[in-house]
């Protein structure tokens, strides 16, 4: 930032020069952030919604969570814009305050840094109180201060599945007291709570003022549009990628199972009974899968088929009406042969083709 003297938004319930984040300029025209999560950070006029950290507010109007939630979401695509500049986000980690309409409707103090960070979470921070902090990264530019402090509150773990996120503190249980976040050229800071604002900004403002300027003009939201747009395309692409690998993976096993000696001899009968022009060819093929299912599988015909995952009846059925000495199909009689009710040799095929699919994913678990 050169001899330039860095801009910080205080986004707090106290502190020297304190804006509230409903009245600030545009995020990215910021360097540093602090904020206090609580609804009166975001507006004086919010102070009817003033619940203690992991407490509950309740909305005046119907209309009160939607259009927060509209609010944060403009902020939310800003806080994008100057992290990608190169901005730090300084959160002073306390409990969610939530806003609440109705049981099923709820926005909290935290919902813009999440959107933005793609964390799709309840929360940030979870009830743990102590002073038994100790320091990860004694590198940090605010360890000191983090070391000097008591916490209000746990972060989740969730944090740390975001690239580059790492510790910089945590309690003697273990639990995270202090996480780093990096986010384009920016990061954002969980640090505990602090009532010495005023410090915590003054560390802020060495930090920011150590840094070379941000490279690049503020952006747009159009622009913020193209980034995230092609954040997803990439992610969408990688997992497009993995999801070929696994099927590839698949198709291989699927290749060896194909050759096992039952599992041919049940993809012949299938075939056969599918083709066959009579009745009685077709029953008698099924069945000869039923068998060669039964066997390799193992137990009673409910076990089998718990086993593969499919109702009973698909196995029942075919072997019900394959040995009803009255239609006459694999057992001769001397009584008057009845025909099969229609459809129930096409319902007959339909369940050897699910029976022959899940056989085939039961072989594609077992040991090779």
């Amino acid at each position: 930032m050169g001899a330039s003297v860095p801009r910080i938004l205080l986004a707090t319930a106290r502190g020297r020069g304190h804006t509230f984040l409903d009245e600030a300029d545009h995020l990215a025209s910021y360097d540093g952030i602090v904020f206090e999560p609580l609804w009166f950070s975001f507006h004086g006029q919010m102070t009817d919604y003033q619940a203690a950290p992991g407490g509950v507010a309740y909305a005046s109007t119907v209309g009160d969570v939607p259009h927060r939630r509209r609010l944060m979401s403009q902020r939310s695509r800003e806080l994008t814009a100057f992290l990608n500049r190169g901005g730090i986000l300084l959160v002073l980690v306390r409990e969610p305050v939530w806003l609440v309409n109705r049981p099923d409707e709820a926005v909290s103090t935290y919902e813009w840094i999440l959107t933005a960070l793609g964390l799709h979470i309840g929360s940030v921070a979870l009830p743990a109180k102590g002073s038994d902090v100790r320091i990860v990264d004694q590198h940090h530019p605010l360890a000191a201060r983090i070391a000097a402090s008591t916490y209000d509150a746990r972060i989740v773990e969730e944090f740390l599945e975001i690239d580059g996120a790492h510790v910089l503190a945590t309690n003697r249980a273990g639990d995270l007291i202090g996480v780093e976040v990096p986010v384009g050229r920016g990061f954002v800071w969980l640090v505990p709570f602090t009532s010495e604002i005023d410090l915590v900004v003054d560390d802020l403002r060495e930090v920011l003022a150590e840094r070379p300027p941000s490279e690049g003009p503020i952006v747009t939201e159009e622009a913020e549009l193209n980034a995230r747009a092609a954040r997803i395309r990439a992610q969408m692409e990688a997992q497009l990628i993995e999801v070929r690998r696994e099927l590839a993976d698949v198709d291989a096993r699927k290749r060896v199972v194909l050759e096992r000696d039952h599992v041919k001899r049940a993809e012949a009968h299938l075939r056969a009974a599918l083709s066959a022009t009579n009745d009685r060819t077709s029953f008698e093929e099924l069945y000869s899968l039923v068998e060669i299912v039964d066997a390799r599988v193992g137990g009673s015909r409910k076990d089998v088929a718990r086993a593969l995952g499919v109702q009973f009846n698909v196995i029942d059925d075919i072997a019900r009406d394959s040995n009803q000495p009255g239609h006459g199909l694999r057992h001769t009689t001397d009584q008057p042969l009845t025909a099969l009710p229609p459809g129930r040799l096409a319902a007959a095929r339909m369940h050897g083709q699910e029976l022959f699919a899940a056989f085939l994913d039961w072989e594609l678990k077992q040991p090779t």
